[in-house]
């Protein structure tokens, strides 16, 4: 058993295995018990949030070796990937692939609220998009003040 360094703020509790490149992008949902992780070669990998212990891989991509830029992960187990070749996918935990479409740009930042998902990215358009199918619903164009690296979402009921 190893001692825990009373001086050391963070100690490693899982060793998540799946992945045979470097991971580029993780997403957690402590409610669902599940970390989503990404790789550079592609892969994405689900864990157990809690005890580590694995649970299935998948490529997005058909294509070798495109990496995984970001993910998403919504509270009923949908999320949203994209991939270095600017798809974006809607999968489901089980690994079921629900829908892609080609964002023409590399997307920065993405919100699921609902049934939509916010993107921003290199091109500063906010899109609004449908989770299900990701048709755009509605857009913003904010390019004059450059890339969209961030987003923050706040959703008002009437």
């Amino acid at each position: 058993r190893r001692r825990v360094n009373e001086d050391q703020i963070l100690s490693c509790c899982h060793i998540l295995i799946g992945h045979e490149s470097a991971i580029s992008s993780v997403a957690l949902s402590s409610e669902l018990d599940i970390t989503v992780s990404g790789s550079v070669g592609g892969r994405i990998c689900l864990h157990t949030l809690r005890t580590g212990e694995f649970i299935r891989s998948f490529n997005p991509s058909s294509i070798p070796d495109v990496p995984v830029t970001k993910i998403v992960l919504e509270e009923h187990g949908r999320m949203v990937i994209q991939m270095g070749d600017y798809q974006l996918y809607t999968y489901t935990v089980n690994g079921t692939c629900l829908c892609s479409i080609d964002a023409k740009e590399q997307i920065h930042d993405m919100k699921i609220t609902g049934e939509i998902v916010v993107t921003g990215g290199e091109n500063g358009h906010v899109y609004i998009r449908d989770l299900a199918t990701l048709k755009v619903l509605s857009g913003m164009n904010l390019s004059k003040h450059g890339a969209l690296v961030s987003l923050f979402v706040v959703c008002t009921l009437y």
